[in-house]
């Protein structure tokens, strides 16, 4: 719906079903490439983007830009507009430990990576209205350089962490009014009433 017509989905191996299911549902509308990666215990988003990437630059696609987006979140997009600087989408901040979390501090940014159970530390009550919550979307406008971070490693569980760590407080953050997580039961339920 955002102009992308070449979408890549990682999957797990030996997930069938959700290869079914989107090339049933989208591949007669856009060019769907499903990409396996092996179905580890641990495996994070970053190993997940580094498999995608890879693909990509063995299939020649010639992306040079890409819109990444955690498949278990449904987001509102009216309208997205490509730029030359890389964007993390943003929602108001939220006190959980199940998303990564945005600070602005007279340094600069401050990003907190929770997965797999690592626990913030930042202070969440000094909060002053500049703090977000990482929803899982994020534009790249260097496919390339975010390959090049890949292949020397990092050490980041996410892709909101991977791109702190790649451009630091040069992120533009986009908020995101409405989106649903899918991947936690206390608000999974809502995507049914919603979409």
């Amino acid at each position: 719906r955002l102009g992308g017509r070449k979408v890549l989905v990682v999957i797990p191996d030996g997930e069938q079903r959700v290869e079914a299911f989107l090339r049933s549902a989208f591949g007669g509308r856009m060019e769907l490439s499903i990409v396996r990666v092996p179905n580890r215990p641990g495996a994070t988003p970053i190993q997940s983007l580094a498999s995608a990437l890879e693909v990509m630059a063995q299939g020649g696609t010639g992306c040079r830009s890409a819109l990444v987006s955690y498949g278990d979140i449904h987001y509102d997009l009216d309208h997205f507009e490509p730029s030359t600087e890389p964007d993390v989408f943003t929602s108001d901040y939220i006190d959980s430990d199940k998303y990564s979390s945005i600070h602005r501090t007279r340094e600069g940014y401050l990003f907190e990576e929770a997965w797999a159970g690592n626990k913030c530390k930042w202070d969440h009550r000094h909060c002053t209205g500049d703090c977000h919550t990482d929803i899982g979307l994020y534009y790249l406008p260097s496919v390339a350089e975010v390959q090049q971070i890949l292949r020397n490693g990092v050490a980041a569980s996410t892709v909101g962490g991977l791109l702190f760590h790649l451009y630091g407080s040069s992120l533009s953050l986009q908020e995101v009014v409405t989106w649903t997580d899918l991947g936690h039961l206390d608000t999974s339920t809502r995507i049914r009433t919603h979409v």
